[in-house]
């Protein structure tokens, strides 16, 4: 949800809090867009970790105080950026380390553990956007930062106290 209440108000952010036109949104957002690759080039490496599931809770709440600071403070245009940047760049850890690690402890029903990850990825993406425009409307960007913050602890508790004992599967 973080992810998607991020970036689905990054472009009307630059454009109502720096002046940007529509177009000049572009070359922003996609140096954003590259921390989607960097991050989930990352998570091979995290996956293969033992302490996996604390440090992808550490990287959730890292991408939910960019998040944050990316909404709450008033920095120049190309701080902003690198904000964004290196919040989606944590945020996007997770994804195939969950991928990963659902397969993992699945055992013989890795196709449905797979699917409710998709599954759960969609229903972030339209509650990330939805829950983030009311957020945006009834208290401005500072209160989708504070929502990307929420979300991400939340489930960096999840992670940690739900997740973190699980074994895999016989």
């Amino acid at each position: 949800m973080a992810y998607y209440g991020t970036m689905a108000y990054l472009a009307a952010f630059l454009i109502n809090e720096h002046g940007l036109s529509v177009g000049k949104t572009a070359l922003p957002l996609a140096i954003v867009g590259v921390g989607v690759v960097i991050g989930s080039s990352m998570a091979g490496t995290i996956t293969a970790m033992n302490k996996r599931y604390l440090a992808v809770a550490v990287f959730a709440v890292a991408g939910g105080l960019a998040s944050l600071v990316l909404y709450s403070l008033d920095m120049p245009v190309w701080a902003t950026v690198v904000v964004a940047l290196a919040g989606t760049t944590v945020i996007n850890v997770g994804w195939p380390t969950f991928l990963a690690i659902s397969t993992e402890i699945s055992g013989s029903s890795q196709a449905t553990a797979v699917g409710m990850l998709g599954s759960s990825n969609q229903m972030g993406g339209l509650g990330g956007a939805a829950l983030g425009g009311a957020v945006l409307a009834l208290g401005g960007f500072s209160a989708v930062g504070f929502f990307c913050l929420a979300v991400t602890a939340i489930s960096a508790l999840i992670l940690l106290f739900g997740m973190g004992k699980r074994r895999p599967a016989d």
